[in-house]
């Protein structure tokens, strides 16, 4: 009876992340790969970067930034520098889905993967507005470190952290292959 091997029992929502996460993967292949075909046969035309892209580039990049650091403040139980950050990535992260609004709507491919990116932003928004509506649920000290070591919650936040990390990752290499067809 000793000798049975133990088997690593691994986390089901870590695991449904990885597989979304790669089949959001696949999805921005299809479509690079796309691109990639119409530009080799004459017919793409890709927006060149502009200053909006810019700009949502930089409000996406400090929105998982302060993700990042409402993270480690709960993790070393500093509460009240988690509400701000929490409340600024927010903010930023919408501010990064609202901009394509001032776009003029194109026809170039291009379009199809921005706005398949800003699908999965939203997606993250909702789960950052639900993570934010429990933390501003907790009012005093004690409810907030009950919130903080709870296994639970931090996992959320881990996995809310890695989905971020995927969606600022994915938006640098989807500039980086635009502009380079752009050129």
């Amino acid at each position: 009876m000793g000798d049975e091997k133990k088997i690593k029992r691994y986390e089901p929502w870590g695991f449904l992340l990885v597989l979304g996460i790669l089949s959001m993967s696949l999805s921005f292949i299809y479509a690079i790969f796309k691109i990639h075909i119409h530009s080799r046969m004459g017919g793409v035309s890709v927006a060149p970067m502009d200053l909006l892209r810019m700009l949502r580039t930089l409000f996406l990049t400090l929105s998982f930034v302060s993700l990042g650091g409402a993270r480690q403040y709960i993790l070393k139980q500093e509460f009240p520098k988690v509400k701000p950050l929490l409340t600024l990535s927010f903010f930023l992260l919408l501010l990064f889905i609202l901009i394509p609004l001032a776009y003029r709507i194109t026809p170039d491919i291009s379009q199809f993967i921005i706005l398949l990116h800003l699908l999965y932003s939203l997606l993250a928004l909702v789960a950052l507005g639900g993570l934010i509506a429990q933390i501003f649920r907790k009012t005093n000290y004690v409810d907030t470190y009950i919130f903080s070591v709870n296994p639970p919650n931090v996992l959320k936040l881990k996995l809310l952290w890695y989905y971020f990390l995927f969606i600022c990752l994915s938006w640098w290499i989807i500039l980086i292959l635009l502009s380079s067809y752009a050129a």
